[in-house]
């Protein structure tokens, strides 16, 4: 019978997206969609190897199980990922599937951004269908509190993970106090340096007061790409306006 069901669920909003509706060739927002962390491939290429004899075999079975149960769900401008938060390694799961669709959006030719937030509550998900209050909680979270292109968590969110080291590889915490994933990282670790032409990203890092920030120009062989962390909304879109453009505003 269908129910609701206890989840994490991750509500991402694709920031952009009428100005992509408005300009861009079909193909490209359809790539967008075709992210699927549901896939046989994606769950394949995302599985743990593990030995009976591993000291943490236990946690690698318990991530496999959830990976098999996560859920994507696509509505116009927004991507909705969801696990069982009843299992052992779901947020885990829902956190390293959050990075895969951030990552790979940065490859594009003009990289996409996400703004997100991870909730959980009661949530009910088939091929049509979603609802629930943790997405309403998402959804409220990232449009209230994530501000910038980032994927935020709640410290008591954090407190759940099962494997401690994603606190300190995957998530950074920031000045307003929510931890938000660490994508940028994630997609720089996987970058050779000698790759095909060499661009910039522009990381806007800053205390509260919008008149104080630093701006790092970093030579990396990647597209333009604008991340932010507490600052102002003004600040980052005109950034966003340089990532597009080349020019300042």
């Amino acid at each position: 019978m269908d129910s609701y069901k206890k989840s994490y669920v991750a509500f991402l909003d694709i920031l952009g997206f009428k100005e992509m509706i408005n300009t861009s060739a079909f193909d490209k927002i359809f790539n967008i969609f075709q992210l699927n962390i549901c896939s046989d491939e994606y769950k394949k290429a995302f599985s743990k190897a593990f030995n009976e004899n591993d000291d943490n075999c236990e946690d690698l079975k318990a991530y496999n199980e959830a990976l098999q149960n996560a859920m994507i769900y696509t509505m116009s401008d927004s991507i909705v990922i969801s696990t069982d938060s009843e299992k052992p390694m779901a947020l885990e799961v829902i956190i390293d599937a959050c990075l895969y669709v951030q990552t790979m959006l940065y490859t594009f030719d003009t990289p996409i951004l996400l703004r997100g937030a991870i909730a959980v509550g009661d949530y009910y998900c088939n091929n049509s269908i979603a609802f629930g209050k943790g997405m309403v909680d998402a959804y409220i979270c990232q449009e209230n509190y994530s501000i910038y292109p980032r994927i935020i968590l709640s410290t008591d969110i954090v407190k759940k993970l099962s494997d401690s080291s994603y606190k300190e590889d995957k998530l950074c915490l920031d000045d307003d106090g929510y931890y938000h994933i660490d994508c940028v990282k994630e997609y720089l670790d996987g970058k050779s340096e000698s790759s095909e032409g060499r661009c910039r990203i522009f990381w806007i890092t800053s205390c509260q007061p919008i008149t104080r920030f630093r701006l790092q120009i970093m030579s990396l062989n990647l597209k333009i790409i604008l991340i932010t962390a507490a600052v102002r909304e003004s600040i980052w879109i005109s950034g966003w306006n340089i990532l597009q453009t080349g020019k300042s505003v």
